[in-house]
């Protein structure tokens, strides 16, 4: 799944709900570095207008687990239901996987990687 971020509107939703295999975040509507904002202050914005997250100076972003778990319950009740203790599960599943692979920062958060879209 991944937290798609909308450089023109700083909008955010979870995408891919299902795959609870990774987390990464993608951006569409403008590139890092393409002078419109220095190239991470959208994303950056973005992430932290709706607590979602922040952005690191090499261009991770840890995204707060709540949040995760946020953007998922908004997805959800977009597709008419709401997220499942089988969900809740998977998730649990993909942050402990993350933990002992050093992808959790020292807050807790999940360490993204950005890819940018265009």
């Amino acid at each position: 799944m991944y937290v798609l971020v909308d450089l023109r509107t700083g909008g955010l939703e979870l995408v891919g709900l299902d795959d609870t295999d990774h987390l990464s975040v993608k951006t569409i509507g403008g590139r890092r570095g393409d002078g419109t904002d220095g190239g991470l202050g959208a994303p950056v914005a973005a992430l932290g207008l709706r607590g979602a997250g922040r952005v690191e100076p090499g261009g991770d972003a840890p995204i707060p687990q709540p949040a995760v778990i946020h953007l998922a319950r908004e997805a959800s009740s977009k597709e008419g239901r709401d997220v499942s203790p089988a969900w809740l599960g998977s998730f649990q599943a993909m942050i402990e996987l993350a933990s002992e692979n050093g992808w959790i920062a020292g807050d807790g958060a999940i360490r993204a990687h950005i890819d940018w879209q265009g």
